[in-house]
């Protein structure tokens, strides 16, 4: 990992700036597996790395790496380390680290976030994250920003045994993903409406 972490740091330098070396590295990790090379990514990245603020490698590693605790259960680690991108204010709340989403609507501030939360059974600061994952993704028209507001808002309510809530968020989920053809995200809503 210390190789791959020395030959992006060469590249994040060559670059125009950090956005394509974060696409490459987003690449490379999800190609290989994300938990561990994350996590050593974080603790071992270059002091300049550090130095830009909300580094578009390190907004990402803490996502993923915030995610692959949630995968594993571990829902306190990932809700604390999913926090970290909510300062991401101005321009970059709307920015997406050379991913699919806007980083701040989908992962710390708000909507995995949500998810989580409500795992833990914190369910009005959980609709409050989802609400807000919503808000940004409809106001930068990002659809797939807004299908992943509106399935973890959903959740939430379905969680929390509000099924008629539940039911009219999934039901405006459902009918986005058919719209837009946001084939990964059909599935996963309908599931949800369907436990709703």
């Amino acid at each position: 990992m210390t190789g791959l972490v020395g030959c992006f740091g060469l590249q994040c330098q060559i670059c125009a700036g950090f956005r394509r070396a974060s696409q490459l590295l987003h690449f490379d990790l999800f190609r290989d597996g994300v938990g561990a090379k994350w996590e050593q990514l974080l603790t071992t990245a270059p002091g300049s790395w550090n130095q830009a603020k909300h580094c578009p490698i390190e907004v990402g590693a803490t996502y993923f790496l915030g995610m692959t605790h949630a995968a594993r259960g571990e829902f306190s680690a990932a809700a604390t380390l999913l926090e970290r991108n909510v300062a991401l204010e101005g321009d970059l709340r709307y920015e997406r680290f050379g991913t699919t989403a806007m980083r701040s609507a989908v992962s710390g501030a708000h909507s995995h976030l949500a998810d989580v939360l409500s795992q833990l059974g914190l369910f009005d600061e959980a609709i409050e994250h989802a609400e807000a994952a919503v808000r940004i993704a409809e106001a930068t028209d990002h659809p797939f920003t807004l299908y992943r507001g509106l399935i973890d808002l959903g959740r939430t309510h379905l969680r929390r045994g509000d099924l008629p809530r539940a039911t009219r968020v999934l039901e405006r989920g459902v009918d986005l993903c058919r719209t837009w053809q946001i084939v990964l995200g059909t599935p996963l809503v309908a599931a949800a409406l369907g436990a709703a």
